[in-house]
């Protein structure tokens, strides 16, 4: 498969945004570092440049606010809709780290478990697909998440490292969910080759 440049961005960009809130929503680093407060910038902004680039592979996109729509049925609807929810805690949360130097639980626990959702309804996008076998699993959820907070909890460490706190126990579940990430990964690609095909390029 060849998927659009602009998917990879998506989800690379996307993932390592809401992996890096996630993280930022725990409160495990220092909420008066200048490290911290760049790390809530760089999240909004890997955020924001992967919705962006979400929309550049649609066919016609000024009409993309038309699948925010049907989220009763439509997992992408639903990933749009989280997105855009995500972001309240996820600004209010960098508003009282950058300007007030505070974190406050209750916003940073929200903007964790939405971040969670919006990379959970990416991954139903294609693991809700029966016509592909490959993605079709469950695998293919625990895999996005795993991969989205190991990735999150890299670039915490590292901006724990440049002086915003706890890196050491940041970096620890970085390791941890790399681990439990790549695991995933392997079992996935396991029941791949374990899978009686249902179709072949002859059939």
């Amino acid at each position: 498969m060849h998927p659009a440049s602009s998917i990879v961005a998506f989800t690379v960009l996307s993932g390592l945004g809401y992996g890096l809130a996630a993280v930022l929503g725990l409160g495990l680093l220092d909420p008066t570092a200048i490290a911290t407060k760049a790390a809530h910038i760089s999240a909004l902004a890997l955020i924001s440049a992967g919705l962006l680039s979400s929309t550049l592979h649609l066919g016609n996109p000024q009409r993309a606010w038309r699948a925010f729509s049907q989220w009763r049925s439509s997992w992408l609807s639903r990933e749009g809709v989280l997105s855009v929810l995500a972001f309240v805690p996820l600004t209010v949360s960098a508003w009282f780290c950058i300007i007030e130097g505070r974190y406050l639980a209750p916003i940073g626990l929200a903007g964790l478990l939405l971040s969670l959702a919006t990379v959970f309804c990416t991954s139903m996008i294609y693991a809700s697909l029966k016509s592909v076998q490959a993605w079709h699993t469950r695998l293919t959820s625990a895999c996005y998440l795993l991969f989205a907070l190991a990735g999150g909890a890299l670039l915490g460490g590292a901006f724990g490292a440049a002086g915003g706190g706890s890196a050491s126990l940041v970096l620890f579940f970085a390791l941890v969910l790399l681990i439990a990430a790549w695991a995933a990964k392997i079992a996935w690609l396991r029941n791949l080759d374990g899978m009686a095909r249902l179709s072949t390029p002859e059939s």
